[in-house]
């Protein structure tokens, strides 16, 4: 299509005069969009970027609660284990028992599950 051509046919369907359909073709050639059709796509391309913010809230360390009744049940199968022959025991906080026996090497780890809900 001519470039008269392309005028005529923007005149036509678009019901516009001859400089609007000459203006529409020169902003179609330079991919103009219009001035505040411009300013929004400067907005859009800039809330793409996510900068981090430097204040970050500092993150407070987990107080870890120890479970009485787990150390007490754990301490008793230490014994127990001691007095089978065990050796090399040694436990992690309340949770977990390492030691040998007959040249093997054993973990024991206890867990306390919790109560369902709704029952």
């Amino acid at each position: 299509m001519t470039k008269e051509e392309t005028i005529k046919n923007y005149m036509a369907k678009l019901n516009i005069s001859r400089a609007e359909a000459e203006q529409l073709m020169a902003d179609d050639a330079e991919d103009f969009i219009g001035e505040e059709a411009e300013k929004w796509t400067e907005k859009a391309k800039g809330k793409g970027e996510r900068v981090q913010s430097e204040n970050k809230p500092k993150k407070k360390p987990k107080e870890r609660k120890v479970d009485a009744e787990k150390g007490a049940i754990l301490t008793a199968i230490k014994n127990l284990v001691e007095t089978m022959g065990g050796n090399d025991i040694s436990v992690k906080t309340e949770t977990e028992l390492y030691f040998t026996f007959n040249d093997n090497k054993y973990t024991l780890k206890l867990t306390k599950h919790r109560p369902q809900k709704g029952v």
